[in-house]
């Protein structure tokens, strides 16, 4: 919902003629919660890369510009600068798993490793590598793989099947996708 007000007022400014970027305020702290709720449901390398830093809302760009900031720094800064500020009073129940996460378990994590959430930037940045890299191979395969048109596409299965698991697993959900179906 909140992403759909977003581009929502975002189009109202385009159709002023401006050219609209919505940006959130996701810190890192978010993105190590948003990683510990993929890690609970079982998930792919993505998974573990977090909140991305940009991604498209329809046509509109959408730019993350804190997520190597945690929480604690933002709200550091605002408390120095006298930058008044809103928490959802939602947010301070541990009912909901991503508040157990950031209330209970993540304050655990820390009494192991003060810098947790350094330590998750430092992997994150090393996984979306791996994962850059193993996407580029994923497209350079469906290149070579395929056989249609956009309107009829089609593949060749045997160059696919060739392919490293991690390639090919990553060129099926592509081509899952590609013909309109729900990957998850």
């Amino acid at each position: 919902e909140r992403y759909r007000l977003f581009a929502q007022q975002a189009l109202q400014a385009r159709q002023q003629g401006m050219e609209p970027v919505i940006v959130t305020a996701h810190t890192l702290s978010d993105n190590l919660e948003t990683a510990l709720l993929h890690l609970l449901r079982g998930c792919t390398l993505d998974g573990m890369c977090g909140i991305p830093d940009r991604r498209l809302v329809g046509d509109l760009p959408l730019v993350r510009p804190m997520l190597r900031i945690s929480r604690e720094e933002v709200e550091g800064y605002c408390s120095f600068y006298q930058l008044p500020f809103t928490t959802d009073s939602s947010n301070l129940s541990d009912r909901y798993t991503r508040n157990f996460l950031r209330l209970q378990v993540i304050p655990q994590l820390k009494k192991l490793n003060p810098s947790v959430e350094t330590a998750y930037l430092r992997m994150r940045d090393s996984l979306r590598q791996d994962r850059d890299y193993l996407n580029s191979l994923r497209d350079d395969l469906l290149r070579q793989a395929s056989a249609g048109t956009p309107d009829a596409p089609r593949w060749n299965t045997v160059l696919l099947s060739g392919a490293p698991m991690p390639v090919k697993s990553r060129a099926a959900a592509e081509i899952l996708r590609v013909v309109g179906a729900q990957v998850d």
